[in-house]
């Protein structure tokens, strides 16, 4: 692999733009572009500089010949996958959800059980209006938080590519 190839695979490897890129080693865009582009190479210092802030050997970097490194493995981005945390967590916040139903007096309103306040007292230890409506107040703040938590969790896994979108296509009728 080339000097401009490596260096294009260790900018994109960051995420950085060419100009985020130019800032961090204190060049300009058009320096970064001319090296990427093979028309210049860095200068010595600059090399030093790239090797430095990408946490490489100065080999890897001018060797054309060199195959695959241990500095070339750990600049590979290995995609983690998050869709099991996500699940989890979503899990278990519906359980606690469900929870906090039970504990703020919603859930015989929801499953059309008779109201007792004995009920709650039951559950709550002994039953105090002020006590019961800050578990409502709790449960209703949870109850955002659940259905926020939901939806951006359904947004991140669009994002990671777990989730695909349907295209909506406009006919349009003639």
């Amino acid at each position: 692999m080339k000097l401009n190839e490596k260096l294009i695979k260790l900018r994109k490897s960051k995420g950085l733009s060419q100009d985020e890129f130019a800032e961090k080693i204190s060049v300009s865009r058009q320096a970064v572009s001319k090296w990427e582009l093979g028309d210049s190479e860095p200068e010595l210092n600059k090399i030093k500089s790239i090797c430095d802030y990408y946490g490489i050997d100065y080999n890897y970097l001018i060797d054309d010949n060199e195959t695959l490194t241990s500095a070339e493995k750990n600049l590979e981005f290995k995609k983690i996958n998050f869709l099991p945390l996500y699940i989890g967590l979503f899990i278990g916040s519906i359980i606690i959800f469900i929870a906090m139903l039970l504990l703020s007096g919603f859930l015989p309103y929801i499953c059309k059980i008779s109201y007792e306040p004995d009920f709650i007292g039951f559950l709550l230890g002994s039953y105090d209006q002020i006590t019961f409506i800050i578990y409502k107040i709790i449960g209703v703040l949870f109850l955002a938080s659940s259905i926020t938590f939901g939806v951006l969790t359904f947004k991140k896994l669009i994002k990671q590519g777990y989730i695909k979108k349907k295209d909506k296509k406009i006919k349009v009728k003639k």
